[in-house]
């Protein structure tokens, strides 16, 4: 029980990391934001945000507390970094994004 209690900080964290991150990447690019996407904008922005503050919160566990237990604070680091990476390749890398129609619009002289 007592490494439980030891480890419970950063599994918070590092959970609320990945949970905010994916929901960052789901409200992005899967959220109907109805014609002009506007209305998941500030869904994106309070994601992020909290994604970010997570991530912040779970930096300052991971340096400041559990002076062993490396491994687990490795395997833990590395899920963290995989999600958070991801989300941002996903957000940076627009040529890889596929599936979305330029609009475009006719006018008649």
């Amino acid at each position: 029980m007592n490494t439980i209690a030891k480890r419970l900080p950063i599994l918070i964290t590092s959970a609320g990391t990945v949970f905010f991150g994916l929901l960052t990447y789901y409200f992005q690019f899967y959220g109907d934001g109805g014609a002009d996407g506007l209305s998941m904008f500030f869904f994106i922005i309070i994601a992020g945000l909290a994604c970010i503050g997570f991530l912040l919160a779970f930096l300052g566990v991971l340096a400041f507390t559990n002076k062993g237990d490396t491994l687990f604070k490795m395997i833990i680091s590395g899920i963290v970094l995989a999600m958070f990476c991801f989300v941002l390749w996903k957000t940076f890398y627009a040529s890889e994004i596929t599936g979305y129609e330029v609009e475009t619009m006719e006018a008649l002289e």
